[in-house]
């Protein structure tokens, strides 16, 4: 709650969720929320359907923390929350104490009427349990084969000293002799095996060597100090499945399903035991067990044809084919991986009525090495709810990240398996690491592509229980009750809810299958390609160029299909009456890559049999050569079927198929169309048909489509109305406009039976939109119910661009008002640790030479989990340990504010002094985080420097040395390059940073009114130019909209207007980005930030204030009232 008790919304304007939240304080805790259960619909959409984010336990949770941050989520529209561990925890993870607090949330959440999930690991990637697995299991850790190429004399160097009493298994595992290949594609020729030969002879089989060692397993913080553990083993999953699952069910067994939906996994993997290092060409996941693993199913030792795995080798070199020595290779590492972690878990949750759901490393497609989840595709199908993790906040905007062809297929990959297997969930877990600037527009853009591609329930990234120390930059945004924005906030869970349960019903049925070319990755090398997917860098060997394209294209061009992955077509593939059949879809079109150089056999004979059947093969390049990794000249026969047709680029592709198959919407001018105009049909059990239309493209988009049915309704998912459209009817079809702006979505529900007309009426105003009728009386419709007497309502013509309009006249000049104080970060500092004494060091620096001086590393709550209680127990150090930190700032001539306050990180474990004054704290904190205490320092200040000491003694784990901030009635701007506190001066329209508050990440009110003498003409107020998270509306003190997200800069105030003077107010709101950084990334990086963006920050010597990367936000431009007439 903010300090003034408002929540941060507009002065004297009580919101709906104010109202709940009200309620919700009354005595006893909560109004007997969850007594009664109502039944989901489209306009109140239950928690089962609404936004649940990742709710990082980040802190020292308390019951009354957990329960009050719980009913901030219920009030602002949310439907529960994953509980997600995070670096930071100080609560012992999945001891008594955990699972206390677990029971407390479990209590509030049943009593308010939300979901609460788990999360199955202590951050992540999961399968260590938080470091009870590996320190059980010490002999199942995560290692590698690593491959060092040497000449003779630097052998000496490297090889094992014998020893009677140290056994070094490993060291070597196997030596062969190597030289050049005679070829020119540069492949190596490798000769004898020279491991059990005296070391003197080896010099008679060549002069290069390839060594073959035992990569030791790395420990790291992150994990608790352990390494992480080898989920091919089956004991690894044993015990985790014994140590978190069944924790979990033992106390819960009875909430699981229904207040306890789901358990989220999060980027189990299969590792070299290097966690989160970039792949590279020289090693691979591999143990002994593994080896003996793969001479019991494949016949032979892959320890005798190491060389395979990592280099192109001659012919000659060895009985066995390469290629199919490494497909072997991923193979099995697939099989193990499915039999020994991924089926356990999947048939536990099956058995305790749980959904398991989560996401994998799906960013690492196609490669299966490095970080990776091998075909991941594939492992959806042990998914009851598949789910995928979609980073950042540029998506679909910025060049140079990832494109949308990449994000496409990661989409594609998990709502393909939902439709195929008939899942009822697709989740994603949206947003993360998109930075303290993303905004609403981010959030409504990328949440409708995720949403027009199958993704049905929506994860945020996350809400930070704490913001303390590190945990404000562990990859925000945060969606919570801090954030000025936090009550415009509850509508986008609204809208998210609202698709959420439309979107969940009926069904998707796409009549095209592309097969997925992952599995011929499986023959390449390590070092052929690494890391993520990026935009201008597809994956070359082989190259995916073409397919990835085809992936992007096909749904510009309004031709939805389904991916087939090779391990589910081999699982529920079959061929029926012509039809290709994965599931429960069947396909008459099958499109196969020009990647696609390798099969599966139960691959090879499906399509032989679809093509047998006169089904139809659409080839965007040649028939792979080889079936699981070998040779087989018999695949040629496909290419000879009449069925198989070369189509070698995309506007053959599309040729093809339109002389086959009419897309489910037509576009009447598709040639004026841009691309990211995309769409989602889901058929429903009554028959009729709904249309989800994102416009994800650079442009607004106004265009007529036609689709099958005679007459439709536009489904308002901000608002929950219905209401019915014209359409020109064509037999049995609708042609329907959709007017898409930036941003925008539009849903349509079609359907097959006629109505009676519903003749001519008057048009009224509502939301910007011409009306007929009463569109009111549409609300409660719901999908495959009765439809009653609502449809007798008239429908919704769309008339944006007929007529004209006129700019009123505002009374006077816009008044502007910050709704806060301002505020100054100051994140440079002078530190004294025992005799040593560092000036003007970032406060990053400064944190990681405190806890250096007390015996750690780093700070062991920054990018690491604490094992059990191992760092509480070190929190004893004696009363002469501790350290000094100065912050200095300047005050003009003049410029001593009336109020000035410090707001510093636990500072009640400080000695605060001023200028040499000591100074107490308040006993109340401050709404930005419970952990900052306040201090009065006005009347310590003084014209020029003024100096802040903190004094800590003895040194407290907890201590993590942070920026401290100034608030209070102040301007700040630049003065000789230092930040300097002048009088405050009065903001008008333009940017807050260039008017003394570039710091400032609340709200800003621009308010003016306008004299209205004929209420029954269309009115609207239209924003110009601006820059902030959200802007919102609000007239004669009633709120009314959002501005942008997805429905243009222009709101219709009609229903809101009186005659006479009316009151308009612009509330537009700030971020903490400016406030909370990064300051000082050099690449000043938008909409994307990883905790290592604040570490750059010089270590010594505080840049210049003009230096600093702060963004511009405010209102540019006036705001303006016009009317139109039609």
């Amino acid at each position: 709650m903010s300090r003034d008790g408002s929540r941060g919304r507009p002065g004297g304007v009580v919101s709906e969720r104010d109202r709940v939240m009200a309620s919700l304080e009354l005595e006893g805790g909560v109004a007997a929320a969850g007594d009664t259960l109502p039944a989901p619909s489209f306009a109140e959409p239950t928690s089962k359907y609404r936004p649940s984010p990742l709710w990082a336990w980040n802190d020292e949770m308390t019951e009354d923390r957990i329960r009050e941050q719980l009913r901030e989520m219920k009030a602002n529209g949310m439907g529960g929350a994953f509980v997600n561990p995070r670096p930071g925890l100080v609560n012992p993870y999945l001891s008594e104490e955990w699972f206390e607090l677990w029971t407390a949330a479990l209590d509030e959440s049943e009593k308010l009427g939300l979901k609460l999930y788990i999360y199955d690991e202590n951050s992540y990637p999961s399968g260590f349990a938080g470091g009870h697995v590996p320190s059980q299991l010490p002999d199942c850790l995560a290692s590698a084969v690593i491959m060092r190429e040497l000449s003779y004399d630097e052998l000496p160097s490297v090889l094992p000293i014998a020893s009677g009493t140290l056994n070094r298994p490993g060291h070597p595992i196997r030596v062969f002799a190597a030289g050049k290949a005679g070829s020119s594609d540069g492949e190596l020729s490798v000769g004898s095996d020279v491991t059990h030969l005296p070391f003197g002879e080896w010099r008679k089989h060549g002069e290069t060597f390839l060594l073959f060692e035992i990569g030791a397993p790395e420990t790291n913080p992150w994990l608790g100090g352990f390494a992480y553990t080898d989920l091919l083993r089956p004991e690894v999953t044993e015990l985790f499945l014994s140590s978190t699952y069944e924790a979990y069910r033992s106390r819960y067994g009875d909430k699981l399903g229904e207040l306890i939906p789901a358990i989220f996994t999060d980027e189990p993997e299969i590792s070299p035991g290097n966690l989160f290092q970039q792949a590279g060409a020289d090693f691979l996941p591999f143990s002994y067990w593994f080896a003996g693993q793969f001479e019991e199913r494949n016949g032979y030792d892959i320890k005798d044809y190491l060389p395979c795995l990592f280099r192109d080798i001659a012919g000659d070199s060895f009985d066995r084919d390469p290629l199919k020595v490494r497909y072997d290779y991923y193979n099995t590492i697939h099989e193990l991986w499915v039999e020994n972690f991924l089926r356990p878990i999947s048939e536990w949750c099956k058995e305790h009525g749980v959904a398991w759901t989560g996401h994998f490393v799906e960013h690492n497609w196609p490669y299966p090495w490095g970080r990776s989840s091998p075909a991941v595709m594939s492992l959806y199908e042990y998914m009851q709810w598949p789910a995928i993790d979609i980073l950042r906040s540029n998506s679909l905007r910025q060049p140079g990240f990832e494109g949308t062809e990449m994000l496409m297929l990661v989409l594609r990959e998990a709502s393909s398996v939902a439709n195929q297997l008939g899942r009822e969930r697709v989740v994603c877990e949206a947003y993360g690491a998109g930075g303290w600037d993303s905004d609403f527009k981010d959030y409504k853009r990328i949440g409708d592509w995720l949403f027009v591609h199958g993704i049905n329930f929506l994860a945020p990234h996350m809400i930070l229980s704490s913001l303390a120390g590190a945990r404000k930059r562990d990859h925000p945004q945060s969606f919570d009750w801090r954030q000025p924005w936090w009550g415009e906030y509850g509508r986008m869970n609204d809208y998210y809810g609202r698709l959420s349960y439309l979107l969940t019903q009926g069904e998707t049925r796409n009549r095209i299958l592309v097969l997925n070319p992952c599995l011929s990755t499986y023959m390449e090398t390590p070092g052929s390609q690494q890391g993520e997917l990026r935009v201008n860098n597809p994956p070359r060997h082989p190259d995916m160029t073409k397919f990835l394209q085809a992936v992007q294209r096909l749904c510009d061009k309004g031709w939805n299909y389904d991916l087939g992955d090779e391990y589910i077509i081999e699982h529920h593939g079959r061929i029926q009456d012509s039809a290709f059949i994965v599931g429960e879809r069947d396909y008459d079109i099958v499109v196969y890559p020009d990647s696609m150089k390798a099969m599966r056999a139960s691959t090879f004979k499906l399509l032989s049999e679809f093509l047998a059947s006169g089904g139809v093969v659409l080839a965007l390049g040649d028939v792979g050569e080889r079936i699981e990794g070998e040779l087989s000249p018999e695949t040629a026969r496909l290419a000879a079927e009449p069925g198989w047709i070369s189509v070698r680029d995309m506007a053959g592709l599309e040729r093809e198929m339109s002389a086959r198959i009419v897309p489910d919407l037509v576009w009447l001018e598709p040639e004026r169309l841009p691309a990211g105009v995309h769409y989602l049909k889901r058929d429903m059990k009554d028959g009729s048909a709904v249309y989800y239309i994102v416009n994800s493209s650079l442009e607004q988009v106004e265009a007529s489509f036609s689709v099958a049915g005679v007459r439709a309704e536009r489904w308002d998912a901000w608002t929950g109305d219905k209401v019915p459209v014209i359409g020109e009817r064509t037999g049995e079809r609708i042609v329907v406009e959709a007017f898409l702006p930036l941003e925008g979505s539009v849903l349509f529900r079609i359907y097959a039976e006629a109505e009676a007309d519903v003749g001519d009426s008057s048009l009224v105003e509502r939301d910007g939109a011409a009306i007929i009728g009463d569109a009111a009386s549409c609300i409660g419709q719901e999908p495959g119910a009765d439809d009653g007497d609502a449809l007798s309502i008239s429908p919704v013509h769309y008339s944006r661009n007929a007529g004209t309009e006129a700019v009123l006249a505002l009374n006077g000049v816009t008044r502007v008002t910050p709704e806060r104080d301002n505020m100054l970060a100051l994140d440079y500092c002078d530190l004294q640790i025992g005799a040593k004494r560092h000036e003007g060091i970032s406060v990053i620096h400064a944190q990681t030479l405190v806890y250096e001086n007390h015996g750690f590393e780093a700070n062991p709550w920054d990018n690491a989990v604490q094992f059990k209680r191992r760092l509480l127990d070190r929190n004893s150090f004696p009363q002469n340990s501790g350290f000094t930190a100065s912050f200095l700032f300047d005050i003009t001539k003049g410029g001593l504010p009336k109020t000035l306050e410090l707001l510093a990180e636990r500072g009640d474990r400080y000695a605060l002094s001023v200028n040499g004054q000591s100074v107490g704290w308040k006993a109340d904190g401050h709404d930005l985080e419970h952990h900052l205490r306040v201090a009065d320092i006005a009347s310590y200040a003084v014209e020029g420097e003024n100096v802040i000491e903190l004094r800590a003694e003895p040194f407290d784990i907890l201590l993590e040395l942070e920026a401290v901030y100034l608030s209070g009635s102040f301007s700040v701007a630049e003065v000789e390059g230092r930040w300097t506190v002048g009088q405050p001066a009065s903001i008008s329209l333009g940017s807050w940073r260039e008017q003394g508050y570039p710091f400032y990440g609340y709200a800003v009110n621009y308010e003016n009114a306008v004299r209205i003498e004929d209420t029954s003409k269309r009115y609207a107020v239209r924003l110009r130019g601006w820059g902030g998270s959200v802007a919102s509306l609000a007239v004669n003190g009633k709120e009314v909209d959002l501005f942008g997200v997805g429905r243009g800069e222009e709101i219709g105030i009609g229903a809101y207007l009186r005659e006479g003077d009316n009151d308009i107010r612009v509330r537009l709101c700030g971020s903490f980005r400016n406030l909370l950084g990064p300051f000082h990334d050099p690449e000043r990086t938008r909409k994307t930030v990883w905790p290592s963006f604040w570490k750059k920050a010089p270590l010594q010597g505080q840049p210049a204030a003009s230096d600093y990367d702060l963004l511009d936000y405010g209102l540019f431009e006036d705001f303006e009232v016009v009317v139109k007439s039609y």
